[in-house]
């Protein structure tokens, strides 16, 4: 039988995920060969990895990718999605020889944010109207917006979405599979999201296992490990060895302290607000770009606020503060700052550093808190059943909006400055 409110949340998903893409990227550019759009050095990077898997025979394992650049490689070192890029070019044969899937993924990225955002407020409140309007707070995600302007495959932020819905929805059907499938998806995206979705999920399942290491603790991890481990090996992740996969970043690509309410990118670039000043960090630091925005900011202190006048009605989920936690204790790094003091700087010995080069951008790994500060505090304000609510959360949207006029005006209203330039060099052909 067809569900119709999952038919509807469907279609309103898809059609604000095509209009934000038209927006985004205008509509003459909106189409899947055009690529006059792809005015960063990332972008250009990513779409000629692309180009040269996709015009390659098939190889195994199943991404190699050893016509672009001078080491062999595979293609998912690379930002240019590889579920998509093996999925093209398995229909390479109907597709056009300058065919690109880019458009296509920023669309999925804003649908399937609208989508998973509302399942989690809708499952939290039960309230459709209420979980429609939130949805629209995560939708204009500064982080996600911010990424889709050079990094296209970390704009999957509805990877970790769907895995907080999944440990939301602890009770249906096929979870451990549902499970494997999304962390192994991950890998076949970026690797970054792998490692987050493994950490977020191996702390749901310690805690939902009461705190021990039960069997079923063992075999869900141990059943996604070796998934994961075999959909590596596949795509060609163990292709190069393990040393190439160590970098420098870890203490520089980082989070400073104050970035959940720094509104700058890095320096000299737009502001995410008109309301908020720039906060001084280093130029690392874009790397933890996570400004929540005034509207949540509002909320979060009029929860404060009312929570200390009503200490009995605090309730602390000691799951998700203990993840947080650990994801900012590697987000901020061994050199913690406060906006331009430095608080702490520790020099790691290698036998440190050198695994956690692995995730030399560290500061990417606090979006999950961002995302976990966002629904728990639409969660807490729908839980206090003020008359009004619904108006408050209205008013509170169009006030994050406003603090982010300038950039939406800058990624969704503004003529893009794009490359003008003709495509003469040989190496597009």
């Amino acid at each position: 039988m067809i569900n119709k409110s999952e038919v509807l949340l469907c279609t309103i998903s898809i059609t604000l995920g095509v209009i934000l893409t038209i927006l985004f990227l205008d509509l003459s550019n909106s189409g899947p060969q055009s690529m006059d759009w792809f005015n960063s050095y990332d972008l250009k990077s990513d779409y000629l990895a692309f180009k040269f898997f996709y015009m390659d025979k098939w190889r195994f394992p199943l991404g190699l990718n050893p016509n672009y650049g001078e080491i062999s490689n595979s293609i998912v070192f690379s930002g240019a999605v590889p579920i998509l890029s093996f999925i093209c070019k398995l229909f390479k044969n109907f597709l056009p020889n300058d065919f690109h899937f880019f458009s296509i993924w920023i669309t999925l990225c804003f649908s399937l944010q609208f989508l998973f955002a509302y399942k989690i407020i809708n499952y939290l409140t039960k309230d459709n109207l209420y979980s429609y309007i939130s949805a629209i707070f995560f939708l204009l995600s500064s982080v996600l917006i911010y990424r889709l302007n050079f990094h296209l495959s970390l704009a999957a932020h509805w990877l970790i979405l769907a895995s907080i819905y999944l440990d939301l929805n602890k009770y249906q059907k096929n979870l451990l599979l549902k499970k494997i499938f999304l962390i192994s998806l991950s890998s076949l995206i970026h690797f970054y999201f792998t490692i987050m979705l493994i950490l977020m999920n191996i702390f749901f399942s310690f805690f939902n296992n009461k705190l021990r290491f039960s069997f079923n603790f063992l075999r869900e991890n141990i059943l996604i490990f070796l998934t994961l481990i075999f959909t590596m090996y596949i795509v060609g992740y163990f292709h190069i060895p393990a040393t190439d996969a160590l970098g420098f970043g870890y203490g520089y690509y980082k989070s400073n302290l104050l970035s959940l309410i720094d509104p700058s990118t890095s320096l000299n670039e737009t502001s995410w607000s008109i309301i908020v000043p720039d906060i001084y960090n280093s130029r690392g630091e874009k790397e933890g770009f996570a400004y929540l925005g005034i509207g949540i900011i509002l909320l979060i202190i009029f929860l404060t606020i009312k929570t200390f006048k009503n200490l009995k009605e605090i309730q602390l989920n000691y799951k998700y503060i203990t993840l947080s936690l650990f994801f900012l204790m590697l987000a901020f790094s061994n050199n913690l700052n406060l906006g331009s003091f430095d608080i702490i700087k520790l020099n790691l010995p290698n036998i440190l550093y050198a695994p956690l080069s692995i995730i030399r951008a560290s500061g990417r790994l606090i979006w999950p808190v961002y995302y976990f500060i966002i629904i728990f505090t639409i969660y807490a304000f729908y839980k206090i059943k003020l008359k009004n609510s619904l108006l408050i959360l209205i008013v509170l949207l169009f006030v994050q909006i406003f603090d982010y006029s300038a950039s939406i005006n800058k990624n969704f209203i503004t003529k893009k400055n794009l490359n003008n330039y003709e495509h003469n060099d040989q190496i597009w052909n």
